[in-house]
């Protein structure tokens, strides 16, 4: 793979710079698309899911390290439910010039989460705490990511949703170690 040459000319815009018009905007989202969905593509961040490619958080992170900006979780915490516990998080997407924030997103992992396996039979999807903790995390950058460039994304020809935070079934091969890289995963409605 070759490596990628982060190129800021290609930012939509910085504090520095006067509105775009737009035109320029469209030209500057397109050539961004352009770039991201060949990273996106040579790294293999994305998932289908029932004939859509939805990017993984890394390609959208990518696109905001593009784009001079950082995701920033600003608060996790954990509430408790009758049927097990929930964490939640919330994320910010900001410059890196001066830390100004100019998206936001929050993200819920519950603990009872479960997963289908291909036989049919459902099994939990979390057996560790952090980890529950950690996707919240990540569904809270993914959703701050969507809200900040889902535009970007489409034009990239992918889904605007990250693909942490679609409601999925999961059909795998369980005998193999590395299950998210080898996971088939089709949309189920919550």
């Amino acid at each position: 793979m070759d490596p990628i040459t982060l190129d800021t000319s290609v930012a939509l815009a910085s504090p520095q710079q006067a509105v775009l018009s737009p035109q320029q905007a469209i030209a500057r989202a397109s050539e961004v698309a352009a770039l991201i969905a060949d990273a996106i593509k040579q790294r293999g961040w994305s998932l289908t899911i029932e004939g859509r490619e939805y990017v993984r958080v890394e390609g959208w992170q990518l696109l905001a390290t593009m784009l001079g900006c950082t995701p920033y979780v600003t608060q996790v915490w954990r509430e408790e439910r009758d049927d097990g516990y929930v964490y939640v998080s919330r994320c910010e997407i900001r410059r890196l010039s001066d830390g100004q924030a100019v998206a936001s997103g929050e993200g819920l992992c519950a603990s009872g989460e479960t997963l289908r396996k291909r036989d049919g039979s459902i099994i939990a999807r979390w057996h560790d705490e952090y980890a529950v903790r950690a996707m919240a995390q990540t569904r809270a950058v993914g959703r701050a990511m969507r809200n900040a460039y889902g535009g970007i994304i489409a034009m990239a020809g992918y889904a605007p949703t990250p693909a942490e935070e679609m409601v999925e079934e999961v059909v795998a091969d369980w005998s193999q170690s590395n299950f998210a890289d080898n996971a088939t995963r089709r949309h189920r409605s919550p």
